[in-house]
């Protein structure tokens, strides 16, 4: 996970509750997200009573069960919506939210003022998009319904949608991924939907209005995949929804399609402490795409939350603030223990070398009575420069030539013959200097050419004669 993914999960919700109303069920999953994974909380489905009393049967439900709605997403069903796949020549997200309403004007059937549009990536990128057209008075029918129960969903999307969302979400932690195009069925009590999945991508979506009776119409729809996607091998069907007779549907389809056919058991991956059986999970589907929604960072969500109808937060999140206060105050210790630990070691690290040099410098100088505390590798480099200021000069004598050598060159220089005598000899550093006596004039000179023939000495210089 990345760092704005870490901090996008730490903003959302701890309690997310997806809610799918149909014609026939009103069916509800609670969730709780912990982060890396999602824990099934509270399921709920039951059968619509009376339709002029749908709101007060939704707030039973919600009082009854004890379900919170910290954050509410629920569906319009894709019968109602006009949806349909269209490329446009760019894939700027800002600039396609502004024309793909007016770009879905020609394909539909109605004014398009009078529709809230938005769209989904199909296959990975923004092209071809999958765009939903839906009445402004069915949005308002919906959100009005939730309105008198006390709260409204923050997100609304497609029934559709959220089957698509929930097959990614959990093929992506199933210990055994399906690899290739995987085809999903959903039967409602208004639609039955076509939906072919390709690894992440959405490969090929058809929605069949009214409940399919007979299964030719599906078969047609995976012949028509077929003509359009023939290099690609559909490897499972799966079937979800309000099923009947599916033992029954699933052998015709497995004849006519050669394909394995079996009921979508998506809670099997999700955590939880109920045991769910196979027609409550393939009716609670939808509702459980609708949770699990708000956490897939991986596309772009379909939200028909846009223009009048766009949700407005009713003050601030008290949960979520102290959620990030304490990650924060969490934080702000680790980096305090961290600090503490580095500090502590490189404490005890420097009071262990302080005491090495100690034992060091009383070895070395035992007539220093005493050792200033923290000062003592400076002190013990002050008196090792005073004793070896004691000693330079073996250092003047080893870089410097030794008086016997000078005295022997010397000697060697003056001819026996010429009587030379030295009397006084003076040797200051790299300069030698003597007095004596010649018994002449040209004997002096003699001296200073024989002292010039010796490359000990640069330069001869006669001071005086007399």
């Amino acid at each position: 996970m990345s760092i704005s993914d870490f901090w996008k999960n730490i903003w959302a919700p701890k309690s997310i509750t997806g809610i799918d109303i149909n014609g026939k069920y009103i069916n509800i999953v609670n969730i709780l997200n912990l982060g890396k994974t999602i824990k099934l909380k509270q399921i709920a489905s039951e059968e619509i009573k009376k339709i002029d009393r749908l709101s007060d049967q939704l707030s039973s439900i919600f009082q009854r069960h004890r379900i919170n709605h910290e954050m509410v997403v629920s569906c319009i069903s894709s019968s109602c919506c006009f949806i349909r796949e269209l490329s446009l020549p760019f894939d700027n997200i800002k600039k396609i939210q502004k024309v793909v309403k007016y770009q879905l004007e020609p394909y539909v059937p109605a004014p398009i003022e009078e529709l809230i549009v938005d769209f989904l990536s199909l296959n990975g990128g923004t092209s071809p998009l999958l765009v939903a057209g839906v009445p402004k008075d069915i949005l308002t029918q919906h959100i009005s319904l939730f309105s008198e129960i006390g709260f409204e969903p923050q997100i609304i999307s497609i029934d559709i949608v959220a089957l698509i969302f929930l097959y990614l979400y959990t093929n992506s932690i199933a210990s055994q991924k399906i690899e290739g195009p995987v085809a999903i069925i959903y039967f409602s009590s208004e639609h039955t939907s076509v939906m072919i999945i390709n690894n992440n991508d959405i490969d090929f979506i058809r929605v069949l209005p009214g409940r399919i009776h007979d299964t030719q119409d599906i078969i047609d729809t995976f012949k028509f995949y077929k003509l359009k996607k023939s290099e690609f091998q559909i490897k499972k069907v799966l079937l979800t929804g309000y099923l009947s007779n599916q033992e029954e549907l699933k052998s015709k389809l497995e004849k006519e399609l050669n394909i394995e056919v079996s009921e979508w058991r998506p809670f099997d991956t999700i955590s939880s402490e109920k045991n769910i059986t196979i027609d409550k999970q393939t009716r609670l589907s939808v509702a459980l795409g609708l949770a699990i929604y708000p956490l897939y960072y991986g596309k772009k969500l379909l939200n028909l939350r846009k223009e009048e109808f766009s949700y407005k937060k009713e003050g601030i999140n008290t949960k979520q603030i102290l959620t990030v206060g304490v990650y924060v105050l969490l934080i702000l210790a680790l980096i305090g223990v961290d600090l503490h630990y580095r500090v502590s070691t490189q404490k005890q690290l420097y009071n262990s070398l302080r005491k090495k040099i100690q034992l060091v410098f009383r070895r070395t100088f035992p007539e220093v009575r005493t050792i200033i505390k923290g000062k003592e590798l400076f002190q013990m480099k002050q008196k090792m420069s005073e004793e070896m200021s004691k000693y330079q000069w073996i250092n003047d004598i080893t870089n410097k030539p030794y008086c016997l050598d000078v005295l022997k060159n010397l000697s060697m220089s003056i001819p026996s013959s010429l009587n030379i005598k030295v009397e006084n000899l003076l040797i200051d550093g790299n300069k030698v200097e003597f007095e004596g006596y010649a018994p002449s004039f040209e004997a002096v000179d003699e001296l200073e050419k024989a002292l010039k023939r010796n490359h000990m000495f640069k330069t001869i210089k006669l001071v005086g004669a007399k």
